[in-house]
């Protein structure tokens, strides 16, 4: 109820001022609406219809919504059957590039995190490499302190939550380094923010992310708890 309050006068006044400003620049409303994308539109209605209903929507329909996103993702990229074969190859590359970045920047991401919570470092690199992956960090990092793993839990959650609203924004100026701030949750709730967007290729290169990301987690993150923390 309470976000409902904040984002949907927020909102109103995003979507004013955007009109007063194409307007502004004397563009014709045809033109004003083209600019003002049908992804907002249903954004707006969504907020509305739940501002007013005081109702939170079911997790089941949610998930089921999130898997025909998802499967819609898929099919688009499948169809180009021709274009898919030439585009693997540069994908590839490119997620593998990103992974990179994105295990780099949660290890410094977890050396900031121990210095301002005085947490252990290994504690630290663990919560913070989890990648959004809250489902594995939480329970992971429940066996050094609840505390800990609650906090692991939300963080990650937290940055799956800034995926989802940011991406939009950051895709503007930077969509394939912007692909990292999701982690591992570009292979399934990440990728219908990114694939209402962006082209296949940065489709495809946004699932490849995920799926290396949740890959290198569901081995290396046990085993780094094991080694680092559960053994000291």
């Amino acid at each position: 109820m309470i976000i409902g309050f904040i984002l949907f006068p927020a909102y109103i006044v995003a979507l004013f001022i955007a009109i007063i400003y194409l307007l502004i620049r004397r563009k014709p409303l045809n033109e004003i609406a083209e600019e003002l994308e049908w992804g907002d539109l249903f954004f707006f209605i969504g907020i509305l219809y739940g501002y007013f209903s005081n109702q939170v929507p079911s997790i089941k329909i949610i998930e089921y919504l999130l898997l025909v996103l998802v499967f819609a993702a898929g099919y688009s990229i499948g169809g180009m059957r021709e274009w898919l074969q030439d585009a693997v190859r540069q994908a590839l590359l490119l997620s593998i590039a990103l992974s990179a970045s994105t295990m780099i920047g949660g290890v410094l991401g977890g050396l900031v995190i121990s210095e301002i919570l005085d947490w252990d470092i290994w504690i630290g690199i663990a919560s913070s490499i989890a990648s959004g992956w809250y489902s594995l960090a939480g329970p992971l990092l429940s066996v050094v302190s609840p505390a800990v793993g609650a906090i692991a839990f939300l963080g990650n959650m937290f940055r799956e939550t800034l995926h989802i609203l940011l991406y939009p924004l950051l895709a503007r100026k930077m969509p394939y380094p912007a692909i990292t701030m999701g982690g591992a949750t570009t292979m399934d709730t990440g990728l219908p923010v990114i694939a209402v967007i962006g082209d296949p290729l940065l489709r495809l290169t946004a699932f490849m992310h995920g799926t290396l990301i949740t890959l290198l987690l569901s081995v290396i993150l046990p085993f780094y708890v094991e080694v680092n923390i559960l053994a000291s």
